[in-house]
């Protein structure tokens, strides 16, 4: 799995990541568990949030579609 990391932060907003992770397709679901686990660390905290939204590549997203 590849991963860069993005951080940004400011007085009225706080402190913002994002993370991208390149993994083959067919180990998504595994890669959506290790990613969940790793930001449970963080549950409790006040104001913490997180998304985990999952982006394919042109041809990967057409080939879910069916196209």
């Amino acid at each position: 799995m590849i991963f860069l990391h993005y951080i940004s932060s400011s007085t009225e907003m706080g402190i913002h990541s994002i993370t991208y992770y390149e993994m083959e397709t067919h180990r998504l679901p595994e890669g959506l568990v290790a990613i969940g686990e790793s930001m449970s660390e963080y549950f409790g905290v006040p104001g913490y949030t997180y998304d985990i939204k999952p982006y394919f590549e042109l041809e990967e997203g057409l080939g879910i579609l069916g196209m």
